[in-house]
């Protein structure tokens, strides 16, 4: 029988994306989806739709007086936006969460959660969307 010594491998960087959205961290995201920028772009263009229908989802849940689900929702979208990269909205969603959660006035982290999801939305648009000839 042989022994064999592995070497411990060395942490790659992460593979570089061949896209930059502003306020979007590509590379680290990108190897959250191994590598997968296909996969990647896809997720990313499904927030133009998505992240607006879960802002809205947040609020009316909130003026129905459903804080539960509208924690849940918030962390659902605070999960995703970390999972794409998106650290501003990362943070702002995270501290929507944190204040609904401690029964906290929330119009502040509601504005700001529209305007950014809003201006990612657009961003990623601008980037990833072919025109329509």
């Amino acid at each position: 029988m042989i022994n064999t010594i592995q070497t411990p491998s060395r942490p790659r960087d992460p593979p570089a994306c061949s896209f930059t959205i502003r306020g979007v961290h590509t590379r680290e995201a990108l190897a959250r989806f191994a590598g997968d920028e296909d996969r990647y772009r896809h997720w990313l263009i499904e927030f133009i739709t998505h992240g607006p229908a879960v802002a809205s989802q947040i609020r009316l849940a909130i003026n129905d007086g459903s804080r539960d689900a509208a924690i849940r929702l918030a962390h659902s979208l605070k999960g995703r936006t970390g999972m794409l990269g998106m650290l501003e909205l990362h943070s702002i969603t995270l501290s929507l969460e944190t204040t609904l959660t401690n029964n906290e006035p929330t119009a502040i982290w509601l504005e700001e959660l529209d305007r950014t999801v809003d201006e990612m939305g657009k961003a990623i648009a601008a980037e990833l969307v072919e025109p329509l000839t």
